[in-house]
């Protein structure tokens, strides 16, 4: 097999697997919405294999080849024909020609499929095509990142010069205190909790013999009731300017962030708050391409007006 297409299979079933799992969320926020069952979807989909089956057990049992042989299958495809350019907005287009098909051909046939809100239903298949598209996009820059990174590495013996590192979350705010009094604060991990807003609870703190907190774990709760726990370590300080750390959400997330402080005239700091993504796994990857960045943002611009509140 081709790497080309070797690529294309892998990407297929990495973006299946998780619009499989994204995709339900509209039919399903809308069932909770107006005191439908939220799983008659997956009832109705189970009926595609056992027509005549009444009990939900059996339907539910029988949904879940369906969906995986239909969220895979269709990404499989779609991995292998949507373009480089608008790939997400690509893929909510043949979400909608997916939606003709299952909807308008195949669950025609079935009367648990034709009972369903037709809206809800299509959105799920555009929410699907979006995340397909996007989960593609992104597989396909990471290669193309890996190819320039390798084309651009230095030969043996030489160095290359060390450029800036990336940052894919930014937020900056101007503190009326000085660096070293904002850097002492920092210092210790408690106080990022105490300007964190309410999206963010403390779960624990490490506390070497029993000094300031350099280390814990912390639950981000995100829309629509999503909640994932971070460990988050201190690994570098350079008062009163810099100080780095990590956090690793499950086993394959793992991002850095810095907080960075400039003296501005003595009396005022200017800072900087970024973090940069090393890996991701599939689920977490899928939720920053659909607004996690910009969710994430906002809560470090919101954690920032914090801090700067408490010197005003």
């Amino acid at each position: 097999m081709r790497q080309a297409d070797l690529n294309s299979l892998r990407d297929g079933l990495v973006a299946g697997g998780v619009a499989g799992i994204a995709s339900g969320a509209p039919s399903t926020l809308y069932a909770l919405a107006t005191g439908r069952n939220p799983l008659e979807a997956t009832l109705a989909a189970g009926s595609l294999l056992l027509p005549s089956a009444q009990r939900a057990p059996s339907l539910l049992a029988a949904a879940l080849p369906v969906h995986l042989a239909l969220s895979v299958g269709w990404a499989l495809v779609l991995a292998a024909t949507l373009p480089r350019r608008a790939t997400a907005a690509a893929g909510a287009a043949a979400g909608l020609g997916i939606a003709a098909l299952d909807l308008g051909v195949i669950g025609q046939r079935a009367r648990r499929i034709r009972a369903l809100p037709l809206g809800p239903q299509v959105a799920d298949h555009v929410l699907y095509g979006v995340v397909v598209g996007a989960m593609v996009a992104h597989r396909r820059a990471r290669r193309a990142d890996a190819r320039e990174g390798a084309s651009l590495s230095p030969r043996q013996g030489s160095e290359a010069p060390a450029g800036p590192s990336r940052e894919d979350i930014v937020a900056n705010a101007h503190v009326a205190a000085p660096a070293d009094e904002v850097f002492d604060f920092l210092s210790d991990l408690e106080n990022h909790w105490l300007v964190a807003d309410r999206f963010i609870e403390v779960v624990s703190l490490d506390r070497p013999d029993g000094g300031a907190a350099t280390g814990g774990r912390v639950m981000l709760r995100g829309p629509l009731g999503l909640r994932r726990t971070a460990a988050t370590r201190v690994v570098q300080a350079e008062p009163p300017r810099r100080m780095s750390g990590t956090a690793l959400i499950g086993r394959r997330t793992r991002a850095r962030v810095t907080w960075t402080l400039s003296a501005k005239n003595g009396d005022a700091a200017d800072v900087r708050l970024a973090a940069a993504i090393d890996a991701a796994g599939p689920l977490d990857r899928a939720l920053l391409v659909l607004g996690g960045r910009r969710w994430l943002e906002a809560r470090f611009a919101g954690t920032l007006a914090v801090l700067a509140d408490r010197w005003r």
